[in-house]
């Protein structure tokens, strides 16, 4: 049974990486049942954006908070932010200072802010065993302008307290997820035209203590993920595996990856409107799924199902071992963030609007949601939705009715 990945991201042109709704160790869920249109191709006219006229479910607006966020991860008690550095006025007038990494209470007060000087809008932010991890990029999103100051990676309690800080030269553009004792991190030096040399590092989970590090000369890193004794990073123009203990090669597969997912024994990718499965142990691609436009989220995999969103405005699933598409759903915008919260397939769109669907792809809700953050992603864990972008946070109440 393949482990529950409960995952938002941001980003439509390019993905930024996957975010843990809950901790690594979460386990899968029943499997996905075919719909009538299982095995659709795509771009077919499956009616699927019919909503029923009683919804079995709606949002209602809890809380806003200033805080910007361009990936988070949501616990039953807080909201963890990583995002971009800015200044802001609050509602009563108050200018502060928000960015860097911060924790929110699921009633909306902000608990903590560390590091509002620094930006982390291109790693994803990760949590294990009561443990935040969060990488620093110290640009604007899609700038590939730097200076000389040193980046960090760090580990933080949930209180906020500093665990570890890991210098790094260049900018952090991904963080692994967190299922060994090791924490792998990838930086990239780049020219004007994007192309530049990375940097992969492994880290000590506890400790921020560098282990190895590899060159990649001409190539970065832009997602990495860890499952089992091996690390994966996807580069420009191909994959890698590494030994996660030594850094020694195992394997390299030509592609132009667009996310990267490990998860018990297989590594799922895509190639602009394919999702690709290779084998862990050599690479082998072992499947292939069509969406009709490109990837625009992080995949979401789950038991037997990998969930993706489109530029098309589709949310697909696919059939995890096959490739074959169980349904498409298309909504009013191009897709910016997916989750999936054990019962429900949640997506947020560019037209400002959030959209619930069951696991076999029936329509259950969509309504506007609050268009003046401009959605970067979003992020579900029980009753709650939390919707992040450039000009703040805002939390809904899920209601069942």
């Amino acid at each position: 049974m393949f482990r529950r990945e409960l995952c938002a991201v941001a980003g439509v042109a390019a993905v930024s990486g996957c975010l843990r709704l809950q901790d690594d160790e979460a386990e899968g869920t029943e499997g996905v049942e075919a719909s009538e249109d299982d095995g659709s191709t795509p771009g077919d006219d499956d009616g699927s954006d019919a909503l029923p006229e009683e919804p079995p479910v709606h949002i209602e607006e809890a809380w806003t908070a200033p805080d910007r966020g361009t990936s988070l991860h949501v616990t039953e008690q807080r909201v963890f932010l990583a995002g971009q550095n800015t200044s802001r006025t609050t509602a009563d007038g108050d200018r502060i200072t928000v960015g860097g990494v911060a924790a929110i209470d699921l009633d909306g007060a902000v608990e903590w802010r560390r590091y509002e000087e620094r930006t982390f809008a291109e790693a994803s932010i990760r949590r294990h065993n009561g443990s935040i991890y969060a990488g620093e990029s110290g640009i604007e999103p899609g700038s590939t302008g730097q200076n000389g100051d040193p980046r960090i990676a760090v580990s933080l309690t949930d209180d906020g307290t500093e665990r570890w800080r890991f210098e790094a030269d260049n900018p952090i553009w991904t963080l692994s997820s967190i299922r060994s004792d090791v924490v792998v991190v990838g930086t990239a030096r780049l020219d004007p035209d994007g192309i530049g040399t990375g940097w992969i590092y492994a880290l000590d989970r506890e400790t921020g203590q560098r282990r190895w590090e590899e060159r990649v000369e001409e190539e970065y890193p832009r997602y990495i993920d860890v499952d089992g004794r091996t690390a994966y990073a996807a580069l420009w123009n191909g994959i890698r595996a590494y030994d996660i203990e030594t850094g020694d090669e195992r394997w390299r597969v030509d592609a132009r990856p667009n996310d990267l997912q490990a998860v018990d024994g297989m590594v799922y990718t895509s190639y602009n409107d394919e999702i690709r499965a290779h084998a862990s142990t050599d690479g082998e691609r072992i499947l292939a799924g069509e969406m009709f436009g490109n990837l625009s989220t992080a995949l979401v995999i789950d038991d037997n199902a990998v969930f993706a969103g489109s530029a098309d405005t589709g949310v697909y699933a696919f059939d995890a071992e096959t490739g074959e598409q169980y349904w498409r759903h298309r909504t009013d915008g191009g897709i910016v963030g997916l989750s999936y919260d054990g019962e429900r397939v949640w997506a947020t769109t560019d037209a400002d609007t959030a959209v619930a669907l069951s696991r076999e792809g029936e329509p259950l809700f969509r309504a506007e949601i609050d268009g003046d953050i401009s959605v970067n992603t979003h992020a579900t864990v029980g009753d709650n939705l939390v919707v992040t972008g450039v000009r703040g946070t805002v939390g809904y109440r899920i209601v069942e009715r």
